[in-house]
């Protein structure tokens, strides 16, 4: 979700803007492409402000207000993690499937506490927001949505060098409507495969 960086030019624009605005934890911010932003090195706890390409797998659905699957590999070269999970700060990250200048979509979340190393199982998250973004010529329809809370399923969090794993599901309910946009709450659930971990052992 390009919900950060100047919204509607980078997806999980997970809004340090209007999130800071607001006294809430800010979320990663998924920058446009640039040389050295986007590689297959996520770094020690994520890539903070730029974007890796180490997501193998990732598909966003969501319900409700709005039905709409999205789905990305590593291979398309489109799909990115963003964001970090540091051992003594609550983690925030997103995933992105798109273009910094065309269609994309994305899911952000920040979770309540840190999330140890090698920790599965579900993990409580203060928020999720959910953004998507269509351009057709000069015309952007954007909507972002933005629950009050989460839960993170972590089935696998391998952090050995060489072999860095983490998969699982990110799951809200009744994401509201932002920007004052005319739409109905959603459901969202998405589920992940990356070549990640927080930290390393």
């Amino acid at each position: 979700m390009r919900i950060i960086v100047a919204i509607l030019t980078t997806l999980l624009v997970l809004t340090l803007s209007a999130c800071s605005a607001n006294g809430e934890k800010a979320a990663p911010v998924p920058a446009e492409s640039s040389a050295g932003s986007q590689d297959d090195d996520p770094g020690l706890y994520g890539p903070e402000l730029g974007q890796a390409h180490v997501v193998r797998s990732l598909t966003i659905k969501v319900t409700g207000g709005m039905i709409q699957t999205t789905t990305g590999k590593k291979e398309d070269g489109k799909t990115t993690l963003s964001g970090e999970c540091k051992p003594d700060l609550f983690a925030n990250l997103g995933f992105d499937i798109g273009a910094p200048l065309g269609d994309r979509t994305g899911v952000g979340f920040v979770t309540i506490k840190p999330i140890t190393l090698g920790q599965t199982g579900e993990i409580d998250l203060d928020w999720v927001l959910f953004e998507t973004v269509k351009i057709n010529n000069t015309d952007v329809d954007a909507k972002r949505f933005k629950s009050e809370d989460g839960t993170l399923t972590l089935t696998t969090h391998n952090p050995t060098k060489g072999s860095r794993r983490m998969t699982g599901t990110i799951v809200a309910k009744n994401l509201m409507p932002l920007d004052e946009i005319q739409a109905k709450p959603v459901d969202l659930e998405a589920s992940f495969d990356t070549d990640f971990s927080c930290g390393v052992k």
